[in-house]
C-alpha cells in the first residue's frame, strides 16, 4: 500500500492515530519527530531544539521524509511544521497520500502537552498563532482531511473506512 502521511497540528492526535491505524491495517509506523531525535542523537525535542536549533531540525526531518518516501507501507506521523517545506510536502504528494488531520482549537487545548512542544509554550496565544498560520497550508497540502475531534477508537475506525474508500 502507499504511504499515507499524517498532517497536522501538534496534539492533534497524528502519532496515536498513526499507531492504530497502522496495527490494524498491518502497515509500518514512523513518527517523523521520534525518528529525527534518534537521528540527532538526543532525548526530546526541547533538546533537539536548544542543542541544534529549529533550522537544523527542519533539515533533518527533511531528510527523514526523504527516506521514508523510498519505502511503502507505512502511516507516517510528521511533525506540526512538516508542511512549512515545500520539498516535503513535494515528496509526500508524489509518494503517498497525505491526510490533514485536522482538530479544534478546543481539543487541541485539551490535548496538548506544552512541556515537550517547544514551540507552544504559551499555550493559549502561541497555540491560536500557530493554528491561524498554519491551517491554510494544511489545508492547501493535503490529499484528504480527517476530523479528528472524537475518541481514539471511533476515529480509528473512521479513518480506516476512510482509507477502504481509497481503494474501491
Amino acid at each position: 500500500m502507499e504511504n499515507i502521511y499524517l498532517i497536522g497540528m501538534p496534539g492533534c492526535g497524528k502519532s496515536s492515530l498513526g499507531k492504530e491505524v497502522a496495527k490494524r491495517l498491518n502497515m509500518e509506523f514512523i513518527d517523523t519527530d521520534e525518528a529525527t531525535i534518534l537521528n540527532a542523537g538526543v532525548k526530546s525535542m526541547n533538546e533537539l531544539f536548544t542543542t541544534h536549533g529549529v533550522a537544523k531540525f527542519r533539515q533533518m526531518e527533511r531528510q527523514v521524509i526523504k527516506d521514508i518516501s523510498a519505502k511503502t507501507n507505512y502511516i507516517v506521523s510528521t511533525g506540526g511544521g512538516a508542511i512549512l517545506d515545500s520539498e516535503n510536502c513535494s515528496v509526500m504528494i508524489n509518494t503517498g497520500r497525505v491526510v490533514f488531520v485536522d482538530v479544534n482549537l478546543t481539543t487541541l487545548r485539551k490535548r496538548i502537552d506544552v512541556n515537550d512542544r517547544p514551540l507552544v509554550k504559551d499555550i493559549d496565544q502561541a497555540l491560536e498563532n500557530l493554528y491561524f498560520h498554519r491551517i491554510d497550508k494544511y489545508r492547501t497540502s493535503a490529499t484528504d482531511t480527517f476530523d479528528n475531534n472524537g475518541g481514539l477508537d471511533e476515529s480509528t475506525d473512521a479513518f480506516i473506512n476512510m482509507v477502504q474508500s481509497w481503494h474501491k
